[in-house]
Protein backbone atom coordinates (compact mmCIF):
# COMPACT_ATOMS: atom_id res chain seq x y z
CA UNK A 1 0.00 0.00 0.00
CA UNK A 2 1.48 3.39 -1.56
CA UNK A 3 1.23 5.80 1.25
CA UNK A 4 -0.54 9.35 1.14
CA UNK A 5 1.33 12.68 0.42
CA UNK A 6 -0.50 15.53 2.53
CA UNK A 7 0.18 18.84 1.65
CA UNK A 8 1.06 21.52 4.16
CA UNK A 9 -2.10 22.92 3.62
CA UNK A 10 -3.78 19.64 4.09
CA UNK A 11 -1.85 19.34 7.33
CA UNK A 12 -3.31 23.15 8.78
CA UNK A 13 -7.01 21.89 7.92
CA UNK A 14 -6.55 19.18 9.52
CA UNK A 15 -5.17 20.83 12.71
CA UNK A 16 -8.01 23.52 12.42
CA UNK A 17 -10.69 21.03 11.51
CA UNK A 18 -10.32 17.64 13.11
CA UNK A 19 -7.87 17.36 15.66
CA UNK A 20 -4.30 19.08 16.82
CA UNK A 21 -2.79 15.89 17.08
CA UNK A 22 -0.23 15.49 14.67
CA UNK A 23 0.39 12.58 14.83
CA UNK A 24 -2.52 10.95 13.81
CA UNK A 25 -2.79 13.18 10.86
CA UNK A 26 -0.89 10.70 8.16
CA UNK A 27 -2.92 7.45 9.92
CA UNK A 28 -6.29 9.42 9.01
CA UNK A 29 -5.38 10.79 5.26
CA UNK A 30 -4.42 7.19 4.57
CA UNK A 31 -7.01 5.41 5.84
CA UNK A 32 -9.73 8.24 4.26
CA UNK A 33 -7.61 7.66 0.90
CA UNK A 34 -7.96 3.02 0.99
CA UNK A 35 -10.91 3.14 3.29
CA UNK A 36 -12.93 6.75 3.07
CA UNK A 37 -16.42 6.15 1.24
CA UNK A 38 -16.47 7.69 -2.62
CA UNK A 39 -18.89 8.65 -5.02
CA UNK A 40 -20.13 4.85 -5.69
CA UNK A 41 -20.41 4.22 -2.11
CA UNK A 42 -22.99 7.18 -1.50
CA UNK A 43 -26.90 6.45 -1.89
CA UNK A 44 -28.00 10.02 -1.07
CA UNK A 45 -28.63 11.73 -4.33
CA UNK A 46 -28.04 15.09 -3.26
CA UNK A 47 -24.93 14.40 -1.87
CA UNK A 48 -23.92 12.76 -4.45
CA UNK A 49 -24.58 15.54 -6.68
CA UNK A 50 -22.99 18.03 -4.61
CA UNK A 51 -19.27 15.45 -4.16
CA UNK A 52 -19.64 15.22 -8.12
CA UNK A 53 -19.70 19.13 -8.94
CA UNK A 54 -16.99 19.78 -6.48
CA UNK A 55 -14.75 16.63 -7.94
CA UNK A 56 -15.40 18.22 -11.46
CA UNK A 57 -14.98 21.50 -10.55
CA UNK A 58 -11.86 21.11 -8.75
CA UNK A 59 -10.11 18.02 -10.56
CA UNK A 60 -9.97 16.16 -7.81
CA UNK A 61 -11.28 12.99 -5.60
CA UNK A 62 -13.22 13.06 -2.18
CA UNK A 63 -13.59 10.41 0.32
CA UNK A 64 -15.98 10.76 3.28
CA UNK A 65 -14.22 8.97 6.46
CA UNK A 66 -15.32 9.92 10.51
CA UNK A 67 -17.70 12.73 9.33
CA UNK A 68 -15.17 14.98 7.10
CA UNK A 69 -14.12 15.01 3.07
CA UNK A 70 -11.21 14.71 2.58
CA UNK A 71 -9.80 15.83 -0.88
CA UNK A 72 -7.23 14.31 -3.37
CA UNK A 73 -5.17 15.04 -5.86
CA UNK A 74 -3.53 11.94 -7.17
CA UNK A 75 -2.11 10.39 -4.48
CA UNK A 76 -1.66 14.01 -2.53
CA UNK A 77 -3.88 14.92 -0.33
CA UNK A 78 -5.00 18.54 -0.94
CA UNK A 79 -7.46 19.67 1.96
CA UNK A 80 -9.90 18.39 4.21
CA UNK A 81 -13.83 20.05 5.46
CA UNK A 82 -16.49 19.01 7.75
CA UNK A 83 -18.86 16.95 5.73
CA UNK A 84 -21.95 19.88 5.64
CA UNK A 85 -24.50 19.85 8.39
CA UNK A 86 -27.66 18.62 5.65
CA UNK A 87 -26.15 15.46 4.90
CA UNK A 88 -24.50 14.31 7.85
CA UNK A 89 -25.69 10.66 8.47
CA UNK A 90 -26.80 10.66 4.37
CA UNK A 91 -24.09 8.07 3.09
CA UNK A 92 -23.70 4.74 3.92
CA UNK A 93 -21.14 3.64 6.11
Amino acid sequence: MSKVICSEHSKQRFSQRVTRKSKRFELFANRAYFYGDTLEDISDKQLRYYIEAKEKSHNSVARIYHGFIYWFSGHTLTTIYPLPRNFHGAHNL
